[in-house]
């Protein structure tokens, strides 16, 4: 608990408390819980882990406070610190591999959905030129860390993100893409036990088509915001 913010303790928070769901969203790393209070309100939704047991403390309230930093500058904080630890072994480090991976695929489910209700725009995508620009960034700051070794991790670990993004976006039903084609054939699949006939191939092929020419245009609309980042 931050000094001045000890009301924190009367939400039933403890200190050592391990955030396990924060507004039903599992937390796995320091930078879940980070993310998921910051998209919170007020009022959050809290299950912990304490003692190796799982308590629900229900909605809690954790506005934010004004509070002093080491510099002695006022800022807004929730009042709490959120450390992180783990033991280094083999086990710990392969489940932190996984949870990683189911990291990086709820951030990108999380941006489909942020581009969906607007929380996000055109400004805010990336195409392949920007992707370049980042993973320049990524490393710079990597190195500036750790030298060359956590340049090499922090690219490592961004290639891995782009992975697990392409791959997620792969599967969603749009013409054109995996999805898109697992999508058909459950599609094609319904009508055929309706019909006892297939749909024509043709106009799945039109379908295709036209999804692929809307994939195009979209790369084609964020290249040029790429560019146009660097420019203005």
């Amino acid at each position: 608990v931050m000094e001045g913010a000890e009301a924190v303790l009367d939400t039933g928070l403890q200190p050592g408390d391990q955030f396990y769901t924060i507004d039903g969203h599992r937390i796995y790393f320091q930078s879940d819980a980070m993310i998921y209070l910051q998209r919170a309100g007020e009022d959050v939704d809290v299950t912990v882990l304490r003692d190796g047991e799982k308590v629900d403390l229900g909605t809690i309230s954790l506005p934010y406070r004004q509070l002093t930093d080491e510099s002695g500058a006022q800022v807004e904080k929730r009042g709490i610190y959120v450390g992180q630890y783990f033991e280094d072994t083999i086990f710990t480090r392969l489940q932190n591999s996984w949870y990683q991976a189911i990291d990086y695929v709820r951030m990108v489910w999380m941006g489909l959905g942020d581009i969906v209700t607007g929380t996000m725009g055109l400004r805010d995508m990336s195409g392949v030129i920007g992707i370049v620009a980042m993973a320049g960034d990524v490393g710079e700051g990597g190195a500036a860390a750790a030298g060359l070794f956590g340049a090499v991790v922090n690219i490592l670990d961004f290639t891995a993100l782009i992975a697990i993004n392409l791959a997620v976006m792969n599967l969603l039903p749009i013409p054109a893409l995996d999805g898109g084609q697992i999508f058909l054939l459950i599609v094609d699949g319904i009508y055929r036990l309706f019909s006892k006939k297939h749909i024509d191939q043709k106009y799945l092929g039109y379908v295709n088509m036209v999804g692929f020419i809307c994939l195009m245009a979209l790369m084609v609309l964020v290249a040029i915001n790429d560019v146009s980042k660097f420019i203005l």
